[in-house]
């Protein structure tokens, strides 16, 4: 059986002392899928870095956590970075809202 692994990217923003890392959703990866295509973005092998960036700015946004529009966090985004050794996944487990 393959082992599912949760993506974790770290984010650092202007003005912020220390990188935040976020747990990226699958709900994220289909927003990204749905907005690249509208936006007539590169794939996300040819902008690696924009994939990043919009994921972990989808991602705040869907946990509340940032409301200002992608465009005004790509601005401020200092660095991503995937951060090595995902976390492993318990697909019997439900996620809680801190997943």
């Amino acid at each position: 059986m393959t082992q599912m692994t949760r993506t974790r990217i770290a984010y650092l923003l202007e003005g912020m002392a220390e990188p935040v890392v976020v747990t990226i959703h699958n709900r994220t990866r289909v927003a990204w899928d749905e907005t690249r295509a509208k936006r007539k973005w590169p794939k996300f092998d040819e902008a690696p870095f924009k994939f990043q960036t919009f994921l972990v700015w989808r991602q705040l946004v869907f946990d509340g956590l940032y409301s200002e529009s992608y465009d005004k966090f790509e601005e401020t985004c200092i660095d991503v970075e995937v951060q090595d050794g995902d976390e492993p996944v318990d697909p019997t487990q439900l996620a809680t809202a801190d997943d």
